[in-house]
């Protein structure tokens, strides 16, 4: 686990695949305008109450990272790889992603759900608080929250990103990455794609835990790996050789997130911009599935206006074109974002913790159809 935590590029076992969200081209943007309306919101918050709540839950790891306390958010990755048949639905699929989470989202309602009577509307359910499908994927606000009051829904527990592997064998890996207890609740993963083997046509092949195999003869072995967010903090403090390494990072699924209320498109990508989303999604996961992060909105402001100094070395980036159907509002919405790669400056390196939990939580719009997974390489 040492080495993982080294690593600064990610599921390494796993670099020969690529995004599998879409097969859509890559199409440069520069030359159209992309709207948008809104912009993230929820950085600041009321940081008495979360540091009062923090310190109740364990002592704060104080970072040498600005001296101020970093997140405590567990996590668990894992991959099950499929063997695909030639007349997968899946191969079929311009935007894999939206199709695959519908897919187990469909399936583990329809596994799951003890009470048919609400099935079609699980608030009116007596048994919501306790169902696994409602936990996973009809996350509604906390009543107790003190974020996001404004929204009906937080972020999920999970991300689910299908990644094709670079071959002729037709070979998906699906990274599924879940947070705090919902760990536990990876077995259920495991049982609803082993349901849908004949249906989707695929075989599951193997399941790792990180880069650890934990299938034998169909059964899941536990305990399954955890990784806190401060164990990136531990290894980078101390470090002399990320202080002089620009910094790679590379989308390997679109990147969706907003300036001024309009999208970031590749020319108009700023670091400042990606690390202040990479922010508030870590917060947001924090809060509502680890230790709240005892930070005010000041300190987070200072975190943020210290990334100005991250210049773009080389930019790569791309975009991917992709839109989904939406049966509720029965028109397409479009779902497009930044792929590719973009070198970082230096003074990127400072922020190298932030970034390695970064490619765990992903990052933007859309995660939970797999948005916003990227990777990251020093280059010395």
């Amino acid at each position: 686990m040492h080495d993982k935590l080294n690593n600064t590029s990610g599921a390494s076992s796993h670099s020969s695949t690529s995004s599998a969200l879409g097969k859509s081209e890559m199409s440069d943007v520069s030359s159209r305008e992309i709207n948008g309306s809104g912009i993230s919101q929820g950085l600041s918050h009321n940081s008495e109450t979360l540091h009062k709540n923090s310190l109740s839950k364990g002592k704060l790891y104080e970072s040498t990272l600005f001296n101020l306390p970093f997140p405590d958010l567990t996590f668990s990755e894992f991959f099950i790889k499929l063997r695909l048949d030639e007349d997968s639905p899946f191969l079929k699929e311009t935007f894999l992603g939206a199709a695959l989470r519908g897919a187990v989202m469909n399936r583990t309602k329809y596994l799951l759900c003890a009470n048919k009577k609400s099935f079609n509307d699980c608030s009116k359910c007596i048994l919501v608080q306790k169902c696994v499908y409602a936990q996973l994927f009809e996350t509604k606000q906390r009543a107790s929250a003190e974020i996001m009051k404004k929204y009906r829904e937080i972020p999920h527990p999970f991300i689910m990103t299908p990644l094709l592997e670079q071959n002729e064998n037709g070979n998906l890996s699906v990274r599924i990455v879940l947070f705090g207890e919902f760990i536990e609740y990876f077995p259920y993963f495991y049982f609803v794609f082993k349901s849908m083997e004949e249906r989707k046509k695929y075989k599951v092949l193997s399941v790792q835990n990180f880069d650890k195999d934990v299938l034998n003869n169909g059964k899941l072995i536990t305990p399954f790996v955890r990784i806190s967010s401060r164990d990136f903090v531990n290894s980078a403090n101390g470090s002399k050789t990320s202080e002089s390494a620009e910094v790679e990072v590379t989308f390997l699924t679109p990147l969706r997130i907003k300036k001024n209320g309009k999208l970031v498109n590749p020319t108009t990508f700023d670091f400042q911009s990606f690390l202040t989303n990479v922010l508030r999604r870590i917060t947001l996961l924090s809060y509502f599935y680890g230790n709240e992060w005892g930070v005010s909105g000041k300190d987070v402001k200072e975190i943020i206006r210290a990334a100005s100094s991250v210049c773009i070395v080389k930019n790569e980036l791309g975009w991917l074109e992709l839109e989904r159907y939406s049966s509720r509002s029965k028109t397409f919405m479009p779902m497009g974002g930044i792929v590719g790669k973009v070198v970082l400056s230096k003074e990127a390196s400072k922020f190298i913790p932030f970034l390695k939990v970064g490619q765990y939580t992903q990052v933007g719009k859309n995660t939970s159809f797999g948005h916003g997974y990227y990777t990251i390489k020093l280059i010395l």
